[in-house]
C-alpha cells in the first residue's frame, strides 16, 4: 500500500522518459503494420528531423529507409549498415516483438557509425600507404643487395658473391657426394685491347662475354667476373669432361663475336682452367688455385684452349 501512496509507479514511466531521452541511439517501436508506436529524442537528431513523429504515423512517412528495411525484416534479429545522405554511415538493428511466434511490431536501434567508419578508413588507407612504403624499402633494399652482389659492368656475379657460393657449393657437394667444376677463364691478350683500341672496346668485349655466359650457363650455375678480363664460373653437378666440353662451346662461340672499331673488325680468344671437386681441391683455395694453374697452363700452351687442372 505504501507504493501506491508514494506514487512509486510513476517512477517506472518517468524513468522511461529519462532514459529514452539519455540514450544517444536512436530507438524507435512500430507495430506489425509498421506504424510508429514510440520514438526518442536521438532518431531525430540522427537523421536531422527537428518534428517528433506522432504515434500511429505510418513509419515511412518520416524515415523511408528504415521503413524499407523492416519490410524485408523477420524474427530474427538484424543487423545492417547503410548510408544516409551523402557521407553518414549508419547502423541498424531490427528485433521482433514476438508472441507466441506472431510479429506484434519491431524495435528499432540506429547508431550513427560515421566517425567509427571514418576512423576505420583512415586506419585502412595509413596501413595501405604503410604497406606500401614498406613494400618500396624492402625492393630497394633487395636491388642495393643485388647491387652489392653484381659486377656493373658484366651484370655478373662478383668476387663477394663468388666466395659464398664457392662455401654453400663445398657443403653441398660434400653432403650429397657430387662433383662440381670451378673454371677459370681469361681473354687473351686483353691489355692490347685497350692499349691500341682503348678501353670502351675492352668494355664491350668483357660486357660480351659476360652475355656469352648468361645465355649458355644453366641456371643452377654460377658465371662471376673475378676481376679485371678474369671471370670464373662454378658448374654443378659435371664431370671434368662435361665441364670442358661445355667451356670449349663458350669458347668457339666467343671466339667468332666481331667488334667494330674505327672500321675494323676485332675480334678475341680466351683461355680456361678447370678444377674438379673433389678430384683437384676440397676447399675454395685449392680448388681456385688448381684452375688457376690449369688456365696459365693453357696460356703457355697458345691460348685459346681449356685445360683441366693437372695439365703441365
Amino acid at each position: 500500500m505504501a507504493i501506491f501512496r508514494r506514487g512509486l509507479f510513476d517512477l517506472v514511466s518517468v524513468a522511461y522518459e529519462r532514459m529514452g531521452a539519455a540514450i544517444t541511439d536512436g530507438f524507435i517501436v512500430v507495430d506489425a503494420q509498421r506504424r510508429i508506436v514510440e520514438s526518442n529524442a536521438a532518431i531525430r537528431h540522427i537523421f536531422g528531423v527537428h518534428q517528433p513523429a506522432r504515434a500511429g504515423q505510418q513509419l515511412g512517412t518520416h524515415w523511408p529507409e528504415l521503413d524499407a528495411r523492416v519490410a524485408r525484416a523477420g524474427a530474427t534479429p538484424t543487423t545492417t549498415e547503410f548510408v544516409h545522405g551523402a557521407a553518414q554511415h549508419l547502423e541498424l538493428r531490427t528485433f521482433a516483438i514476438c508472441d507466441d511466434g506472431v510479429i506484434l511490431g519491431y524495435v528499432l536501434i540506429v547508431r550513427d557509425v560515421t566517425e567509427a567508419r571514418t576512423t576505420s578508413l583512415a586506419l585502412e588507407q595509413a596501413n595501405a600507404q604503410l604497406k606500401a612504403q614498406l613494400d618500396t624499402i624492402q625492393s630497394m633494399q633487395a636491388q642495393l643487395q643485388e647491387q652489392v652482389i653484381r659486377d656493373p659492368l658484366t651484370g655478373l656475379y662478383n668476387r663477394l658473391y663468388l666466395a659464398d657460393a664457392l662455401a654453400r657449393e663445398l657443403t653441398c657437394s660434400a653432403r650429397t657426394r657430387s662433383a662440381f667444376a670451378v673454371v677459370m677463364i681469361d681473354v687473351d691478350h686483353f691489355k692490347s685491347v685497350n692499349d691500341v683500341y682503348g678501353h670502351a672496346l675492352g668494355d664491350s668485349i668483357l660486357r660480351a662475354l659476360g652475355g656469352l655466359l648468361r645465355q649458355q650457363v644453366r641456371p643452377t650455375d654460377s658465371p662471376c667476373r673475378y676481376g679485371g678480363e678474369e671471370f670464373v664460373v662454378i658448374l654443378r653437378d659435371v664431370t671434368l669432361d662435361l665441364a670442358i666440353d661445355r667451356i670449349n662451346e663458350l669458347r668457339v662461340a666467343f671466339s667468332a663475336l666481331r667488334f667494330a672499331s674505327n672500321g675494323l673488325d676485332v675480334s678475341r680468344t680466351f683461355s680456361a682452367g678447370v678444377a674438379l671437386f673433389p678430384l683437384h681441391g676440397r676447399d675454395e683455395a685449392s680448388l681456385l688455385a688448381a684452375a688457376d694453374a690449369a688456365l696459365y697452363a693453357a696460356k703457355g700452351a697458345g691460348r685459346n684452349r681449356v685445360c683441366a687442372a693437372g695439365t703441365h
